[in-house]
């Protein structure tokens, strides 16, 4: 088994497979949640947007962002954690998953 952060080359086509909480990401995906979870007091939507899409105005690189949180925590849905922030400004924070 993997651990957490070590990466897996998929035979067929060489891609990189990043796992994390055992579960498979993009590279997009992984390097999200790795600078989430290094930010212990939160990191804001427009920070995000600042490093992951430069090229973008603000509010279209802040939309990029919230959209790929969405598919982050659908691909956390199996986990304890989630990514969350208290409201639309607030920094996103990795959390334990409430249970139902």
């Amino acid at each position: 088994m993997l651990k957490r952060r070590e990466q897996a080359i998929c035979p067929c086509c060489g891609q990189r497979l990043l796992i994390r909480h055992s579960v498979q990401l993009s590279p997009v995906l992984a390097d999200l949640l790795d600078m989430i979870e290094r930010c212990q007091t939160g990191i804001t939507r427009g920070a995000l947007a600042e490093i992951f899409y430069p090229w973008k105005n603000s509010r279209d690189g802040r939309n990029c962002v919230s959209v790929n949180i969405h598919h982050l925590n659908a691909r956390l849905a199996e986990t304890n954690i989630e990514i969350r922030a208290g409201k639309p400004d607030a920094p996103y924070l990795v959390i334990k998953r409430r249970n139902p």
